[in-house]
């Protein structure tokens, strides 16, 4: 019974063994399957020897000396041949061996050697510098140096490529904001990211050239630079974005760059704030005349010689009127009105209803009021409109006349201040634009008054 048992512990002790054996095989035949391969080759150079280690992969080393020998280190296996190389630098190396799990390599050196790393994608160069060596170490062969630079080159237009990819799954928009301020008006292009940005003025156009894969409406910069410019055209391509545009005649263009922004101030040329109007063309024609009734029918016809003079009946019930001292009656009464042989009584000029309510009850003479005195007395209003751009909203300002006004944002907040001690009513939001403002305030301070609209979205 005791010989069966220690037979059989002898049998399981053995395959144990053999299947720890095969298993350690097994092991070492995969890692050197998977072991990075190469060559390896020295040659003495003029005042120092070098290694060279061309690989199929690209692998990281490190070395370090220790008593005259001199070890590689890799991250990972490598298998190389390396019986050749102490033929080749019979002055620097005796004796090379590797290591048996293939990530050191051991080099026995004649002398002391200072050592010089260099790597270079799938290659490595390890130099052996004399002691006496002056000055920097020896540089990398040109053509290594050429095909690293076109390597960098073809890595680098990859990663545009994949950038551009990446961009068009994100945010491409440039987007257009305007402010006002009495001077100027100033529209900022907000990039998503920072990118070169030319912009040059040649023959009153501007031209801006954003080096981006992004995107710009048309449609939005014509509505957001109605009244400031003309002649606006943008054209988009993968890696680019072009605009061209001319301010309105009589305005100037300024142009700078600030971090990601492009900024456009517009003001008139002659100085004056740029919401004033342009004068009257009016004031160089003759003088219109405030009577209209007392225009002829046919300016063009000759004047006609007039008949005796009728005398108008006097209205029944009519008030004295009222002479100063020292003038007499017929001094102080106003002419009749007359009328051509011929016209029939309902021909003549009748006096208007306003003529009759401005001379008051008590026949005091009526004063003439003009179409542009009437629109002074008239209150600001303010009022939402949808505007031109279908995601956002525009605010007008009736009968604002020369008050100046300021706009400002801050984040979704849109601040306008406007400079005048009339009154302006509290805009309504319209129901087509509650998705697009929050709510909309006023605060009415000193000789000014504050709006202050909060929008859903910042733009």
């Amino acid at each position: 019974m005791l010989r069966n048992r220690s037979a059989a512990t002898s049998i399981l002790s053995s395959l144990a063994s053999r299947v720890g054996l095969a298993a350690l095989t097994l092991g070492l035949g995969l890692s050197a399957a998977l072991a990075a391969r190469g060559l390896v080759a020295g040659a003495e150079m003029q005042g120092f020897g070098r290694i060279v280690f061309s690989l199929d992969k690209e692998v990281s080393a490190k070395t370090r000396v220790v008593n005259s020998v001199l070890i590689v280190e890799f991250d990972e296996p490598i298998t190389v041949d390396l019986e050749k190389l102490n033929t080749q630098l019979p002055n620097y190396v005796s004796v090379a061996r590797a290591d048996p799990d293939g990530k050191s390599l051991r080099f026995a050196l004649n002398d002391r050697y200072r050592v010089d790393l260099k790597p270079a994608a799938e290659r490595i160069y390890v130099d052996l510098l004399p002691a006496r060596w002056q000055g920097l170490p020896p540089a990398l062969p040109a053509e290594v140096v050429q095909d690293l630079v076109r390597r960098a080159r073809e890595a680098e237009s990859r990663l545009r490529k994949l950038q551009r990819e990446s961009d068009r799954k994100v945010n491409r928009d440039i987007e257009v904001k305007i402010g006002s301020t009495p001077q100027f008006r100033r529209a900022i292009f907000q990039m998503p990211w920072s990118a070169p940005v030319d912009h040059t003025q040649k023959d009153g156009q501007l031209s801006i050239l954003f080096e981006g894969n992004f995107q710009l409406s048309r449609d939005l910069l014509r509505a957001r630079l109605a009244g400031l410019a003309t002649d606006i055209d943008v054209e988009t391509s993968d890696d680019a974005v072009r605009v061209t545009l001319r301010p309105q005649t009589g305005l100037a263009l300024r142009s700078f760059r600030e971090d990601d922004t492009l900024t456009l101030d517009f003001s008139r040329t002659d100085g004056k704030p740029i919401d004033t109007d342009p004068p009257p063309q009016a004031a160089a024609a003759p003088a219109a005349n405030p009577n209209p009734d007392s225009a002829p029918a046919n300016p063009a016809a000759p004047a006609r010689a007039a008949g005796p003079a009728t005398p108008a009946p006097a209205a029944p019930n009519a008030a004295p009127v009222a002479t100063p001292p020292g003038t007499s009656p017929a001094a102080a009464t106003p002419p009749a009105r007359t009328a051509m042989p011929g016209t029939p009584p309902a021909a003549l000029p009748q006096p208007s209803r306003e003529g009759a309510a401005a001379q008051g009850v008590r026949g005091e003479p009526g004063r003439q009021i003009t179409t542009t005195q009437l629109a002074e007395q008239r209150p600001i209003e303010a009022r939402f409109e949808t505007g031109q751009d279908p995601k956002g909203f525009a605010l007008r300002l009736a009968d604002l006349r020369e008050a100046p006004v300021a706009v400002f944002q801050r984040g979704k907040s849109l601040l306008v201040l406007v400079e005048t001690g009339e009154s302006l009513n509290n805009p309504i939001i319209p129901p087509a634009l509650t998705e697009r403002i929050e709510q909309a305030g006023l605060t009415r301070m000193p000789g000014a008054t504050l709006l202050r609209i909060q929008a859903v979205g910042e733009g």
